[in-house]
């Protein structure tokens, strides 16, 4: 029962703050309740007209917001369960991006935009054309910083899609100067653990996989700092991993750790976690698997090396069977021969160079592999382990079962 006059002006000046911030469905609520409260309280037809064509006006970009939103994250829900891009798949994403560059020729707002784009990023890095991804990527943050009003959450957002780019390409120079020059003054800002996570973890993946190990060191330990004391699940487990692979390149003398420094990790605690295969959701136990193996041969515990190659073999063929695990299956076919091959450095480089060449010929970049995940890529870890091999026999009668097959 308040009067026009107490919540009109009220209204009014909200209306002009939420199309100012572009919220569409908030502006469509203020201007039906302007035009009905003109409509039924006063004569002023110019105000009755004005509110209701607003009205209709955002009506009609709340309702292709909300589109938008539903169809991407469908798409998004199909993307995110297929291992493959097939065609019928490919064929749908080009229907959905003719319709979606339909709607924002016509109509403008910033979910409008910011929805597109978001659809066409995903698109062209899931069909891994990242030059174009890169450049949408690069398009969207010059409109993010022509806006007036703070966007740092999605600005942020975006340069991880930017160094996820550069992470394919492996130019380390480039993801270097975007984190230390927009990213990391910005980090502080951001709220959840999951964010904080996320991004540290596409340049961390950047430094590794263009051997910049000691830079990795240095994001891990800002990564660790922000998530605190995270309890979920899958945050502890994936720096757990994560913190694996750092302990195994110190040991190797490819990071430095300040004298003094205490490590937590506990390495005989590390090998003797079994992953729990029936929760392998996102590939998780193959990289476990491999740096316990990793472990042991650094600590030259052969006989315990043999049992888990052989317990790697296992896991092959139940869980890598098809082809989207080409890599992790010639990886692990590798290792098969070092019982084999009796840690002979030379001996073992000679059995397993056809299945290296076939490893180098099928790289990550070119992988249509969505299920599994190398902190390390295989080629890396592969100069690291063949480096601690010598020249000589190692006493090992038990062999590997089925090793070829």
């Amino acid at each position: 029962n308040a009067k026009p006059n107490i919540y009109l002006p009220l209204a009014e000046k909200l209306l002009k703050r939420s199309i100012r911030f572009e919220f569409s469905e908030i502006s469509y609520d203020l201007c039906k309740l302007c035009w009905a409260t003109y409509t039924l309280y006063s004569q002023n037809e110019k105000k009755i007209k004005f509110y209701k064509k607003k009205m209709n006006y955002y009506k009609k970009l709340a309702e292709l917001e909300d589109y938008l939103f539903v169809e991407t994250i469908a798409i998004f829900g199909k993307l995110m369960r297929t291992k493959t891009l097939k065609k019928e798949l490919q064929e749908e994403l080009k229907e959905i991006e003719i319709k979606f560059l339909g709607i924002f020729e016509k109509h403008q707002s910033f979910e409008i935009y910011r929805s597109v784009n978001n659809f066409l990023i995903t698109k062209y890095e899931y069909e891994k054309d990242f030059n174009i991804a890169l450049e949408k990527a690069n398009e969207f943050i010059d409109y993010l910083k022509s806006k007036s009003f703070d966007i740092s959450h999605y600005l942020i957002s975006t340069y991880v899609r930017v160094i996820s780019c550069y992470l394919y390409f492996k130019d380390f120079e480039k993801g270097s100067k975007l984190w230390h020059d927009e990213v990391l003054p910005q980090f502080n800002e951001i709220s959840t653990s999951r964010s904080n996570k996320h991004i540290s973890l596409v340049y961390l993946i950047l430094c590794f996989h263009t051997k910049n190990y000691q830079e990795a060191y240095n994001v891990f330990l800002l990564m660790k700092k922000q998530i605190g004391s995270q309890k979920s699940y899958w945050i502890v487990e994936d720096v757990s991993i994560i913190e694996a692979y750092i302990e195994y390149l110190i040991l190797e003398g490819l990071i430095i750790v300040n004298e003094g420094k205490v490590r937590k990790f506990r390495i005989s605690k590390f090998l003797n976690e079994v992953p729990e295969y029936s929760k392998d959701k996102r590939g998780n136990n193959i990289s476990i698997l491999i740096i316990q193996l990793l472990f042991l041969l650094q600590k030259k515990k052969y006989s315990e090396v043999t049992d888990r190659v052989e317990a790697l073999n296992m896991y092959r063929h139940r869980y890598l069977k098809d082809n989207g695990h080409f890599r992790s299956n010639c990886f692990i076919k590798m290792l098969l021969l070092l019982p084999e091959s009796k840690y002979h450095k030379q001996g073992f480089l000679r059995k397993a160079d056809k299945l290296f060449r076939k490893l180098l010929n099928h790289p990550l970049e070119s992988s249509l592999e969505t299920t599994e995940f190398e902190i390390v890529p295989y080629e890396h870890l592969w100069e690291i382990l063949t480096s601690t091999l010598e020249n000589k026999f190692v006493k090992e009668t038990k062999l590997v079962r089925n090793s070829h097959q």
